[in-house]
């Protein structure tokens, strides 16, 4: 082997063993946590988790990821194409580390997170890699966790969205037919009000006349 050829294996494999010290594939609880500190909204981290997800495996430093069918490269956790890398000031090698602060601010600036169709854009942004409908049967195959009393997102175990159906008890049904039929009487008193005044326009035209 070559001297040239040598120094490029070594140059290689430096490279490569630089990138896997700083990269990490970061647990969901944990960025879950990191999105809380950054202010996002309880009810958009899992949408925010699915797609890191769906678009990089939760890698925090994917030089590469998938190249779509116009040859676009993403880059990061959040797989922000190459193209975009300017509108937030940045440059690709600054989302090959472990901190996805600045991702996720890049993220927000370019779907305009908070405002009205974010999701969308989100959608939009990853050339369609990820749907919002991705979702759902990861978070449902998400292992339990137990939360501190300091989180605000109760344990995955404890409730569930799959399937549920609606039982209730004797006072429930009691108390709900009470409503219905309430309902009822007040719609039937409505409609003799309305019978009536209609009535009474139609009986206007005959008293004008004997008048």
């Amino acid at each position: 082997m070559s001297f040239s050829v040598r120094n490029s294996v070594v140059l290689w494999f430096l490279v490569v063993t630089v990138r896997w010290n700083q990269a990490e594939i970061i647990d969901p609880v944990e960025f879950a946590n990191v999105l809380m500190s950054l202010n996002v909204e309880d009810w958009d981290i899992p949408t925010f988790a699915c797609y890191a997800h769906d678009v990089s495996g939760l890698d925090t430093a994917p030089s590469i990821m998938k190249s779509h069918r116009n040859g676009t490269t993403f880059y990061g956790i959040f797989g922000i194409p190459e193209e975009k890398l300017r509108l937030c000031g940045l440059v690709s090698s600054e989302l090959e580390d472990e901190d996805i602060v600045n991702d996720f601010h890049c993220l927000k600036e370019l779907v305009s997170y908070r405002s009205l169709g974010w999701s969308s854009r989100l959608m939009k942004l990853s050339r369609s890699l990820w749907t919002p409908g991705k979702c759902f049967g990861w978070l449902r195959d998400l292992p339990s966790y137990e939360y501190s009393d300091e989180d605000r997102v109760p344990a995955y175990n404890s409730f569930s969205c799959s399937n549920y159906t609606f039982v209730p008890n004797d006072g429930q049904s009691i108390s709900l037919m009470f409503v219905v039929i309430l309902c009822l009487i007040q719609l039937i008193c409505w409609c003799l009000v309305l019978w009536n005044f209609k009535t009474k326009r139609t009986d206007m035209p005959d008293r004008e006349q004997l008048l």
